[in-house]
């Protein structure tokens, strides 16, 4: 086996893409349900609802251009409202997108101002279904974690949780840092502990289906951003209107809202019913709702988002130079390359492209 990549969620998978365009040996290890990481999508009852990504920087080419190669490109959209609104002492104004963006630490460049978001007609995680099935007959795909890797000859050798195991000359570990770090630390120490230096944060988000008449504001706008001298007890730092922002998000005489919150762990494990009360309470003065919701989805992701501080690049750097010196082993991810969605692309992509040589060796 030429590669053998940890991890399915889009940069896993877009790698997975280009080593097999390309004529690699692939088998690619994942454990989750369905493949796409922090990309998934859930469909109910006319609903859209995006428990990750709900998008990615319209002026940013690396999506549009990996879903040109997929043959998707006609279903992507970009977002129908362009207002944004700061919620400060009891009131909203006007917000530029620009300045949303970066209050919700989303990298945007100058073009992207007036341009916004983009996704896909069918919510992001139907990115990471296309590129599933585009590799499904050419890659090997163990749906199951993989819990050790160890040196051998002429490679790795890799062993699931389950007791399957498969040789790979190379290993790309695309899976968040905390993960690449338990599977590398038997290996290299020094890496792991760069990996662990990444610093991670937790998100939840509650959405919250409501008929359009139980909700007073025109909610004409993308959604709001909390500002940061208007820290609320009840942790909330922003709301998108999703059927407002995205075409298909809601049926007809329905409107979905999305919550966001940055929780501490003891939080994050609280029950999903006290987490729609608190975040119906935080909208309810807010948006003016009159009613009760008629539907609500909670998702969290623990320690999953990265944060970009200014050391990131040398910390890279140094990673990159660790892995090296192990021989046969990358990381590719949004951890490592930022960006979001196109930065987890470009790293899957970038991966592949490093790749190629040796492989033709």
């Amino acid at each position: 086996m030429d590669v053998a990549i940890v991890g399915g969620g889009l940069a896993g998978l877009t790698a997975a893409y280009d080593l097999v365009r390309f004529g690699s040996q692939v088998t690619l290890f994942d454990d989750q349900a369905d493949f796409g990481g922090q990309v998934r999508t859930r469909h109910q009852d006319g609903f859209l609802i995006e428990d990750g990504a709900e998008g990615f920087v319209s002026a940013d080419t690396a999506v549009p251009a990996l879903c040109r190669d997929l043959g998707i490109d006609d279903a992507l959209i970009h977002q129908a409202e362009h207002r944004s609104l700061l919620y400060r002492d009891g009131g909203l104004s006007e917000l530029s997108s620009r300045d949303a963006a970066m209050l919700l630490g989303i990298p945007v460049p100058g073009a992207s101002e007036t341009r916004g978001l983009a996704s896909l007609r069918n919510g992001m995680g139907s990115l990471a279904a296309a590129l599933a099935a585009a590799i499904q007959d050419k890659a090997t795909l163990i749906r199951a974690r993989v819990a050790s890797l160890r040196r051998s000859k002429g490679g790795w050798q890799l062993e699931t949780a389950d007791g399957r195991g498969s040789g790979a000359r190379h290993v790309l570990m695309a899976v968040p840092p905390t993960a690449a770090a338990t599977l590398l630390a038997p290996i290299d120490s020094e890496a792991a502990r760069t990996l662990r230096d990444i610093p991670l944060t937790s998100n939840l988000s509650v959405s919250l289906a409501f008929p359009r008449s139980a909700v007073s504001d025109p909610l004409t706008a993308t959604g709001l951003v909390i500002a940061p001298d208007s820290a609320r007890a009840d942790g909330l730092r922003a709301c998108v209107f999703c059927s407002s922002k995205f075409a298909n998000r809601a049926p007809p005489g329905y409107v979905l809202l999305r919550a966001f919150f940055r929780p501490d762990s003891t939080d994050l494990a609280a029950p999903d019913h006290e987490w729609v009360q608190r975040a119906f309470d935080a909208l309810s003065p807010i948006l003016g709702l009159r009613g009760r919701e008629s539907a609500s989805w909670v998702s969290r992701w623990p320690a999953a988002i990265p944060q970009y501080g200014p050391g990131h690049t040398d910390l890279v750097a140094r990673l990159t130079a660790q892995l090296e010196a192990a021989g046969h082993l990358t990381v590719a991810g949004a951890a490592y390359l930022p960006g979001g969605v196109p930065g987890a692309v470009r790293s899957g992509r970038a991966a592949a492209s490093s790749l190629r040589p040796s492989l033709r060796a």
